[in-house]
């Protein structure tokens, strides 16, 4: 199972409060996980992947490879 998280843009100021609340999500996601399945290598099973869907979209659409990159989705295509 792979669960995504869409990553919005924000602005600069507020990046680092941005990545620690996606940390907290993933966290809590395979926190759920754990909890509910009593196995504990959730992390080795199962893959939480941010990505900025938005920014992604648009660099497939306009078939520009530097913001399918800022969008992370090769890390998502590499998973499938």
């Amino acid at each position: 199972m792979i669960t995504v998280l869409n990553n919005r843009a924000v602005s600069a100021s507020e990046r680092e409060e941005h990545k620690q609340k996606l940390a907290y999500i993933r966290s809590k996601i395979t926190g759920s996980f754990t909890k509910v399945s009593g196995r504990t290598d959730i992390n080795e099973q199962y893959d939480v992947i941010t990505v900025n869907a938005g920014r992604a979209w648009t660099g497939i659409g306009n078939n520009n490879h530097a913001l399918v990159k800022a969008g992370s989705i090769q890390k998502l295509r590499d998973r499938l």
